[in-house]
């Protein structure tokens, strides 16, 4: 309980003039006294409500994009059956309430060719740019006439013409709405994955004038050096997604798959928990995420087993087919805990075999 002469030095207080408060001759030294340790408790309890409130957010934030990756992997699984119509509207869903990845955005323009709906896909691509997404040429396939077609990877040949036509206008339009003071750290990055990727194909073009071991430590140690980068960079920065240009895009992927895989194996448990956070703030898509840990753990760490079931190889019947997974009964457990889709809706999808002893639950 608060003392009685408390309450009514408060009260005095909201009501009175500090000067004809202090000068009353009904307010007593005593009474001011109290009206100090107060306010003096009030503004302690003001401070932790605040920090409360501040905690509270930052939890709310992370389990929207919990909620997110959990909408978007179940419109995968959609997707991966062919129940169109389901997954366009648990997409555009999520859409409305977080701000989207452009890979997710991409499977909703698929769905919407496989409906033969081109006006919705090609306001989907629109948004696509809106949300990041870049123009990244792709080689050029040729169609089924055997004509040779430039490839941009969006599915449809008139749209991919249209999209060009307009692409240098809404590329500026979003670079116009996002902040580009991080911009400097990422672009880093990928200025050393590319020059990492330049020194390579150097040294390749010249590999008679080098030994093999020497060459695998020159390539190693360009992209050592993007590796130590990118942990210092993530140590100390915070990279919202929509705000930093160069964070959508193949080419910063690649750039943290190198950076990743040059690490040494004893910090490699600490720069994914660093890519963790990413994911959990929705930096990150969770697909990369597990990409990244299922490719390092295969090649690079020479195990046996992928973790997430994200590493896929062709063998002699040229069929991509997941490696063997560990504790495959579980796997999509795991999955489903950093928000991916099942690994039957992602093998069904792209065309994968199933792992050894893999028995989807569809």
């Amino acid at each position: 309980m608060i003392p009685f002469p408390f309450k009514i030095s408060a009260i005095f207080y909201k009501k009175i003039p500090l000067k004809i408060f202090l000068h009353s001759k009904n307010i007593t030294l005593f009474k001011l006294k109290y009206f100090k340790i107060y306010h003096c408790i009030m503004n302690k309890k003001k401070i932790i409500l605040l920090l409360l409130l501040f905690q509270m957010t930052l939890l709310f934030g992370q389990e929207n994009y919990k909620l997110y990756y959990q909408a978007t992997a179940k419109a995968f699984s959609f997707m991966a059956m062919k129940d169109y119509d389901n997954a366009i509207k648990t997409y555009e869903q999520a859409f409305k309430e977080f701000y989207p990845f452009p890979d997710d955005l991409k499977y909703l323009k698929d769905c919407f060719l496989a409906q033969k709906d081109t006006l919705s896909a090609y306001h989907t691509i629109r948004r696509m740019i809106a949300c990041g997404w870049q123009l990244e040429e792709k080689p050029p396939i040729i169609d089924e006439k055997n004509t040779i077609v430039n490839n941009i990877g969006l599915g449809n040949p008139i749209l991919e013409q249209k999209i060009k036509e307009e692409y240098a206008q809404l590329r500026a339009d979003y670079l116009k709405n996002i902040n580009h003071n991080d911009n400097q750290y990422i672009e880093n990055l990928i200025l050393g994955e590319t020059f990492a990727q330049a020194m390579r194909s150097r040294i390749w073009q010249n590999s008679k004038q080098y030994s093999k071991r020497q060459m695998e430590m020159i390539i190693d140690e360009g992209f050592r050096t993007n590796s130590l980068l990118l942990i210092n960079t993530l140590n100390k920065k915070n990279f919202p997604r929509k705000d930093i240009a160069a964070w959508n895009g193949q080419l910063i992927e690649i750039t943290l798959i190198h950076a990743v895989q040059s690490t040494p194996k004893k910090d490699f448990n600490h720069i994914m928990s660093l890519l963790k956070k990413e994911v959990e703030k929705g930096n990150i898509h969770p697909i990369v995420y597990a990409t990244i840990y299922d490719a390092c753990r295969c090649l690079n760490h020479k195990m046996k087993f992928s973790y997430y079931g994200q590493y896929a190889e062709v063998f002699f019947s040229n069929k991509p087919q997941c490696v063997n997974v560990e504790d495959v009964e579980h796997v999509d457990e795991r999955r489903a805990a950093i928000g991916l889709p099942p690994l039957w809706a992602w093998c069904d999808y792209y065309k994968i075999a199933y792992p050894k002893n893999y028995k989807p639950n569809k």
